[in-house]
């Protein structure tokens, strides 16, 4: 998997965050074009109220934020030595930028999980959550890391025992995403699986203790195979690449280990199947994603078709 080469970082162009634009620097490739958007936002019917007044207000605050936005691109342009460019829209947030990845065809969206106004519980905005379900690129969504913005530590989830064509492809895209990130900003890598058996309690009732026992066996070498397999076919590895079975479902499993072990970054899918030991997917993917305290990498499959029209 190559750099991203069309990247997209949502800004808040009047109070910029370093954060934003730090990771999709390294990220980028040397010959990418990097885009800067905000948004003004829709402010509701209560503005309609104002009249003249409301679109005056409007006006002069895209005014402020086109001048903020062209500024914010010519420095980082200049540090960076990317070609950047820079766009103000109008509307919901996550809506502009979903039309502004597919009318610039961009590979990669960056914005903070959270805004500092936002009144969603749990770690991730609407704009987020809107992100994540509809936009057709790949979503990085910046938690609040005291010591920076580029992950030390990169963690990936993965669904190693999938059996059917489109979610090994996924599978492979995820870990492959998750690499090259660790190799491009030198960090470690841990690849997970979480194994467990369907209707464990109800099965163990039925069966003899040796023949649970088997099952669980073949069950947990089943994952064990094929994160090997998984890693086996890496273009490219970093340093520390560390493999690991956990016992358990993957809405608990997964938060728990990502923020014991503190990492930086979590690397995963957004759709997967939707068995027992399917990645992130539906309600799985509503309680793992606002538990987790790094920053996130939402991959999607490459048949994935946005319900948002350019």
């Amino acid at each position: 998997m190559a750099a991203y080469v069309r990247p997209l970082a949502l800004v808040d162009a009047l109070h910029p965050a370093p954060a934003e634009l730090q990771l999709v620097e390294a990220l980028s490739d040397k010959s990418a074009e990097l885009t800067l958007i905000d948004v003004v936002p829709d402010q509701g019917w209560t503005w309609n109220l104002l009249g003249k007044t409301a679109e005056h207000i409007r006006n002069k605050l895209q005014s402020e934020k086109l001048l903020a936005i062209d500024k914010l691109a010519l420095e980082e342009a200049q540090k960076s030595g990317l070609r950047i460019k820079s766009v103000v829209a109008g509307g919901k947030t996550g809506h502009a930028v979903i039309k502004q990845v597919l009318a610039g065809k961009h590979d990669l969206v960056v914005l903070q999980a959270k805004g500092p106004h936002s009144r969603r519980t749990g770690g991730i905005g609407d704009t987020g959550w809107e992100l994540v379900r509809k936009c057709p690129s790949n979503v990085l969504l910046l938690g609040q890391q005291p010591g920076g913005a580029v992950p030390k530590k990169i963690l990936v989830s993965l669904d190693a025992a999938a059996e059917d064509a489109r979610h090994i492809a996924l599978n492979k895209k995820i870990f492959a995403a998750a690499a090259q990130i660790a190799v491009k900003v030198g960090a470690s890598l841990t690849a997970i699986h979480c194994w467990a058996i369907y209707g464990e309690t109800l099965v163990r009732d039925y069966m003899s203790a040796a023949e649970f026992k088997d099952i669980e066996k073949a069950t947990r070498e089943l994952g064990e195979k094929g994160l090997q397999a998984l890693s086996a076919g890496l273009a490219e590895k970093p340093n520390e690449l560390n493999l690991q079975l956990l016992r358990g479902l993957p809405n608990g499993e997964i938060p728990a280990f990502a923020n014991a072990n503190q990492f930086d970054l979590v690397v995963m899918g957004t759709v997967a199947r939707s068995g027992i030991s399917g990645a992130l997917l539906g309600n799985t993917a509503e309680e793992v994603l606002p538990q987790l305290q790094g920053s996130i990498l939402a991959i999607k499959p490459d048949d994935f078709v946005s319900p948002v029209s350019a």
